[in-house]
């Protein structure tokens, strides 16, 4: 055996390094680093795949169900699912009756339309009204393809020129 700085040369011929564990060859200690850093990838890839998992991906004109987490007087967040809460604007809001502000409280838990799926500040852009539009014509079009009568009020008209 031949003396080094850092290890030795074994009879074999191959270098062996001193590490934590007493002394091991130069392969053994490749081996080893290699089999630790592909733990690290599967398990960052994991954490990865269950983040993405954990957070549902939304796009313009989804109608999604959310809870409630904040109020104040100009807007409501809503969670739904993603990294970052809803934002409701109280301004599209009736003034009285089912879905005012005055109805709203926090934990309760809405459908949303969604309007922009993220601003540049990561919010998404939802609204309590369209997502009530949006269900009522889901309810019609549903109707309508199992050959329903649609009963409806007429509340205007316009005159045909």
């Amino acid at each position: 055996m031949q003396g080094s700085k850092n290890g030795f040369t074994t009879a074999g011929g191959t270098t062996a390094h001193k590490g934590y564990d007493g002394y091991k060859e130069i392969g053994e200690m490749a081996d080893d680093g290699a089999d630790t850093e592909m733990s690290d990838m599967s398990e960052m890839a994991r954490l990865l795949e269950e983040q993405e998992t954990q957070f549902r991906t939304i796009k313009r004109g989804d109608v999604v169900e959310g809870q409630i987490v904040h109020m104040d007087a100009d807007e409501i967040l809503v969670d739904i699912g993603l990294k970052s809460e809803g934002v409701l604007s109280t301004k599209e809001l009736p003034s009285s009756g089912y879905g005012s502000l005055s109805e709203l409280h926090v934990g309760d838990n809405v459908l949303v339309y969604v309007m922009q799926p993220e601003t540049p500040e990561g919010h998404a852009i939802v609204s309590i009204k369209r997502a009530r539009q949006e269900r009522q014509w889901r309810i019609a079009q549903e109707q309508y393809e199992r050959g329903e009568l649609l009963e409806s009020e007429v509340i205007d008209y316009n005159m045909a020129a």
